[in-house]
């Protein structure tokens, strides 16, 4: 079975959308360890993505609640069904300086 990857909306395409009127539905999407935001324009829902490729997860609801805001978009969904709390960059912990009390 072949996973087909969707394609993504750049910040910039999304904030042109929205500025437009186009945008129907915000919706932060649960996944493992944060949430992805799906945009809906028209009939077709794409997730913000990122520079690099693939879509953007964040780790909090309210960063994705400031990224919408700077899109000027004042409302979204929350699903919940797929989100598992967690660390989205687990192997970023083993970088940071470990601090003893």
């Amino acid at each position: 079975m072949t996973t087909l990857k969707p394609q993504t909306l750049s910040l910039q395409a999304a904030r042109e959308l929205a500025q437009a009127g186009a945008v129907r539905q915000a919706v932060a999407l649960g996944q493992r360890g944060g949430w992805a935001l799906m945009i809906r324009v028209g009939m077709v829902e794409r997730p913000l993505g990122l520079k690099r490729g693939g879509p953007r997860l964040f780790q909090s609801l309210d960063t994705l609640a400031e990224t919408l805001r700077e899109l000027g978009l004042a409302e979204f969904h929350v699903q919940t069904a797929g989100f598992e709390p967690g660390r989205l960059l687990p192997r970023r912990r083993a970088r940071l300086p470990e601090f003893t009390a």
